[in-house]
């Protein structure tokens, strides 16, 4: 388990940042309204060819 989700979950720690919004943990931690908006990039080499430009699943990227 994270050590963040560990801390809250033995209250040694009283909300941790940043997280992203799922069903599955909106059944156990109460969330905010959106504290930032942003556009997050991926930077890379550009010597490194092998890394695709376009993708939409970060697995894609877990073999190179």
């Amino acid at each position: 388990m994270d050590k963040n989700l560990e801390e809250i979950g033995s209250h040694n720690a009283f909300g941790t940042f940043p997280w992203g919004y799922t069903e599955e943990r909106v059944g156990q931690f109460k969330f905010t309204a959106p504290v930032t908006i942003s556009e997050t990039k991926l930077m890379f080499r550009t010597d490194n060819s092998s890394i695709p430009t376009t993708f939409n699943q970060f697995i894609r990227l877990k073999s190179i």
